[in-house]
């Protein structure tokens, strides 16, 4: 068709679409509106139906076809936004096909996909190295959906993920994953605890 499809949308100084075609930027001369709006076609990424999040000036957001995830952003020597396959080092991991992404800012920045399995999916992001780190995350259930909320419970004041969880396929449960251990002890001698001991690993140095 001609007319491409709005699967999602987002604020970055233009408004951002993802459509069946690729990524667009509307804005208009005064405010977006029926008379006055400007579209302009940024790139030919096809996006799925799933919201995007954005970190910083990047807008990751899932392809159609749901095996790849894709980040867009502005490049300013073509003045347009080009959208790059973030998930080219992790391809294995996509295997069963990405449903969700859900976004965490604080205390770190981590993106979680949710599968069609009912499977995990983390990235642990920076902005500022534009670097990744993709990691599997193993649960006893299988998660129906999943999505993130800020707390200030028990002095917190961090953004927790929330799930869907069933068991037996008949109950379900809402539950909330703990954010990993923040405190370990240094290995100094043979005496001490490794850090895998201690239930901790690193997933991006």
């Amino acid at each position: 068709s001609d007319t491409p499809t709005i699967k999602w949308a987002e604020s970055q100084g233009h408004l951002i679409l993802g459509t069946s075609s690729g990524d667009y930027s509307f804005d208009g001369e005064v405010t977006i509106t029926p008379s006055d709006v400007r579209a302009q076609k940024q790139n030919n990424a096809r996006s799925n139906a799933s919201k995007a999040v954005t970190v910083n000036t990047d807008v990751f957001y899932i392809e159609q076809g749901r095996e790849k995830v894709r980040a867009s952003s502005f490049v300013d020597d073509l003045k347009a936004r080009t959208s790059n396959d973030v998930s080219l080092i992790a391809e294995n991991l996509l295997y069963q096909r990405a449903e969700r992404i859900v976004l965490t800012q604080t205390p770190e920045v981590v993106m979680y996909i949710l599968q069609g399995d009912g499977s995990l999916i983390g990235i642990s992001y920076s902005h500022e190295n534009q670097m990744g780190a993709w990691w599997e995350t193993s649960t006893q259930g299988k998660l129906v959906d999943i999505c993130t909320a800020y707390t200030v419970r028990d002095g917190l004041d961090e953004d927790e993920l929330w799930g869907v969880m069933t068991y037996d396929d008949t109950t379900y449960w809402l539950e909330r994953m703990p954010y990993p251990s923040r405190n370990f002890t240094p290995y100094v001698t043979e005496t001490d605890k490794t850090l895998t001991e201690q239930g901790i690993v690193m997933l991006d140095g």
